[in-house]
């Protein structure tokens, strides 16, 4: 079975200084990559309503957005099997 990617919009944080990539996702879930105050590094998570699902950090924009997704087609490949 194939999983749909990750639909990003490209935007700014609140301050407009970093840059922000988020998705709705399905199942009530959200993702997220922002790029940290602390350097290059970029934080990306998986939300479900206000519960933190998944999450960690890269060194750049792109594998934080292949983390994010690996780790969205895990979430749903593990809700597939308990059907």
């Amino acid at each position: 079975m194939k999983i749909k990617n990750i639909n990003w919009k490209r935007g700014r944080f609140y301050d407009g200084t970093r840059v922000r990539n988020t998705a709705l996702l399905p199942f009530n879930h959200s993702a997220m990559v922002i790029q940290c105050i602390e350097g290059d590094l970029f934080r990306w998570n998986i939300k479900r309503g206000t519960f933190d699902i998944a999450g960690g950090i890269e060194e750049t924009e792109q594998k934080a957005m292949e983390s994010c997704e690996s780790a969205w087609q895990e979430i749903v490949k593990e809700a597939l099997e308990e059907v």
